[in-house]
């Protein structure tokens, strides 16, 4: 086999290494898509498209050291850019430092990023924070784009809730989990939106879904009882 032939093969099976890698993330099977990624020749490894995969997984693994330092043999956030700068930022705020993570973000928003990735993702730091108006305005120029954006919504419902709109609360967390219904916090916001409304019955059917979906959660548990006290005392 002559040399150019031997060099397509290679980057051929490369090629679709990196496909299965690619498709093995996208169906969340990190530690599989690391493997198949590690397993690559040294010289393919060490592209910068294929250790972006590699920090994502470990993103995924919730091995926010790893993503941290494969960003940084890129160079980080400078040489990566948005890529970079969504990754460090979703790590921060997974690791509960929501002003980290908005410091990440304000340096991509600066240079005139304006993604829906980075407005959701920002959203959810000003919502970690408590500033339900701030988040407010990005989810609602996402939801322009993304009109059946069930995590959005859901969002959205929570920022009503906080900002004392019980009506549109529910609206919202409704329309969420039409979309989907796997996601507890929407049931939760639903639940204690139809408390608000004086509906105890209804608000115990969506809290205990939440209960249901994310067993041991304290926060959905006091609810249910609050909801359960609730309905007695009606």
């Amino acid at each position: 086999m002559s040399e150019d032939a031997e060099k397509t093969r290679r980057d051929t099976i490369a090629a679709n290494q990196m496909q299965l890698a690619q498709s093995l993330a996208d169906a969340l099977e990190f530690a599989k898509a690391i493997a198949v990624i590690d397993g690559l020749a040294a010289s393919f490894r060490g592209s910068a498209l294929v250790r972006l995969l590699r920090a994502q997984c470990l993103h995924g693994l919730r091995d926010f050291a790893g993503v941290r330092a494969e960003l940084a043999a890129l160079g980080g956030e400078e040489a990566l850019g948005a890529p970079a700068t969504l990754l460090l930022a979703a790590a921060a705020l997974a690791e509960g430092d929501a002003r980290a993570a908005l410091t990440h973000l304000g340096r991509a928003t600066a240079s005139g990023a304006a993604l829906d990735d980075f407005r959701a993702l920002r959203a959810r730091c000003h919502l970690a924070l408590d500033m339900p108006r701030e988040a407010r305005e990005d989810l609602e120029i996402v939801l322009a784009s993304e009109p059946e954006n069930a995590d959005v919504l859901g969002m959205l419902a929570d920022c009503a809730l906080r900002l004392g709109d019980a009506n549109a609360a529910l609206e919202r967390g409704m329309a969420s989990a039409a979309l989907s219904m796997s996601n507890p916090r929407v049931h939760l916001t639903i639940g204690r939106a139809f408390l608000a409304l004086g509906s105890p019955a209804e608000a115990i059917t969506a809290l205990e879904a939440a209960c249901a979906l994310a067993p041991g959660w304290g926060e959905a548990i006091a609810a249910l009882e609050t909801a359960k006290s609730a309905r007695a005392g009606a």
